[in-house]
């Protein structure tokens, strides 16, 4: 309810529909310090560590209002709605939200946790291909995967990316085999084709995410999560 708020976004916001006419102020990777500086917003939200920090750094020396936000589990992504809807005095609306979304992760959490058998499925989830990383714990996937009654096998890793080998993989041993992006991709799948001793690869077990719907920290991840339990659990779509 307060997206008529919002006055400056980066190239890849693309939801809700109206996000994509907002006017663009950078990517990924770096903004532009003139055009949000002639947007004059009342304050700005960013993350914390983001390849924009330099841009981030410049802008609140110049004295604008800038905001962290970083969600890393559910419980972040609820508190992250209330406080964003105090920010623009939607509160209430964003309490509500918050409350539904705890509610429906509980929900599918339970759901899933009951159809876990005794030997968790073991998870490789692919942050990327070449070179080959994942992911540790301490992120909102990782929790995904523990609700929907995997096991991330990376999960102990002292680096949040690290780069692994394909050996290791090998080694593992995973299950399922996860990865995440715009559309699937013919290179990954062909990537792992190559590895038949995998449990995920000998049994067809290698599926794709959109990103999207995973790499998001906002209530629109059940949609992700829905998604991941169905390919953990070998559940038709």
């Amino acid at each position: 309810g307060a997206g008529h708020h919002v006055v400056g976004t980066v190239e890849y916001a693309n939801y809700p529909e109206a996000a994509k006419s907002i006017e663009r102020v950078g990517a990924y990777n770096s903004i532009s310090v003139e055009r949000i500086l002639a947007l004059q917003p009342d304050f700005i939200v960013a993350i914390p560590g983001s390849p924009m920090a330099p841009q981030i750094e410049k802008l609140q020396k110049l004295g604008l209002d800038v905001r962290f936000s970083d969600p890393q589990n559910a419980q972040d992504v609820a508190e992250q709605l209330v406080r964003i809807g105090g920010w623009v005095q939607k509160q209430d609306v964003a309490q509500a939200r918050a409350d539904r979304f705890l509610k429906d992760w509980q929900a599918l959490k339970s759901q899933y946790q009951q159809k876990a058998p005794e030997a968790k499925p073991g998870v490789f989830f692919q942050a990327w291909l070449k070179p080959l990383m994942t992911l540790n714990k301490d992120n909102l996937i990782n929790q995904v995967i523990e609700l929907c009654g995997g096991v991330n096998l990376y999960a102990d890793l002292p680096m949040p990316v690290p780069h692994i080998s394909v050996e290791s993989v090998i080694a593992s041993a995973p299950d399922v085999i996860i990865y995440s992006g715009p559309q699937p991709s013919i290179e990954a799948q062909q990537y792992w084709s190559l590895w038949s001793s995998i449990p995920a690869v000998k049994n067809d077990r290698v599926y794709w995410v959109h990103a999207d719907d995973l790499a998001r920290p906002v209530p629109e991840i059940l949609k992700g999560a829905k998604t991941m339990c169905a390919h953990i659990h070998g559940e038709a779509l």
